[in-house]
């Protein structure tokens, strides 16, 4: 700027300053003509338009035409139809709407596999649904979550054994510190009363209202109140209503 100013009182700061305005004062053509200039311009230069393909659009073209990205689109479609129907209680339909996604080439993934395994329970095909999360478990995708609804199916299903194997699965995986033992106390609760060991169920419970997390002590007091029949808690000793 001082450069400038200098350049100007050498020059006559008239001369200067009718320059300048003269520069600063210059008219742009209308926004329409402009932009046919720029269109005739391009059309010119890039007949087939090529200069302005961004290599990333070409990409996700060729991505989404693969037989992948296809069968990705038909296991999500098919996901979100089993959950709808599995929500409005036609668990027929719901089975018939996962098994599109099992068709697919991500037929094996957890998420799949997992959603599979609750609409199998939700039709009473236990076994198929200890099948489905099991399969799922392999994969090294699988989350602490599928465990956890393995876990709660088993229970629905009265296999408190193999609710053990599986909890013990998912602490060897996950850890048996805070990660994995939070996720399974309400059913180690449940399990330990249902199966008369008084004393463990109340440490589970001591341990799981140290957490202090709201919901999970909701989770964990429902599962001690309520382990497997309502009737259960009147049966309990002073200290394990305490």
């Amino acid at each position: 700027v001082e450069g400038l100013l200098g350049s100007f009182a050498r020059r006559g700061a008239r001369r200067g300053f009718q320059l300048a305005s003269g520069y600063f004062g210059q008219r742009h053509r209308p926004p329409e003509a402009r932009s046919e200039g720029l269109s005739t311009y391009a059309d010119e230069a890039y007949p087939d338009r090529s200069g302005f393909m961004d290599t990333r659009d070409t990409a996700l073209l060729e991505m989404r035409a693969s037989n992948e990205f296809q069968q990705a689109v038909i296991a999500v479609d098919a996901m979100q139809a089993a959950q709808e129907r599995r929500l409005a209680g036609d668990v027929q339909g719901a089975l018939v709407e996962i098994s599109r996604a099992q068709a697919t080439s991500f037929g094996r993934a957890p998420a799949i596999l997992n959603a599979a395994a609750a609409i199998h329970a939700d039709a009473g095909d236990f076994d198929e649904a200890d099948r489905l999360y099991s399969q799922a478990h392999t994969q090294g995708e699988d989350s602490l979550e599928g465990h956890v609804a393995h876990v709660q199916m088993l229970m629905r299903a009265g296999r408190r054994d193999r609710a053990r194997q599986v909890i013990q699965q998912g602490t060897d995986r996950y850890g048996g510190g805070e990660l994995g033992e939070k996720a399974f106390l309400p059913s180690l609760i449940a399990i330990s009363l249902l199966d008369g060991e008084e004393q463990q169920g109340i440490r589970y419970l001591r341990r799981c209202m140290a957490y202090a997390e709201e919901s999970l002590s909701r989770d964990c007091t429902i599962a001690a109140t309520s382990p497997g029949d309502p009737q259960r808690y009147d049966s309990l000793s002073p200290e394990a209503r305490f």
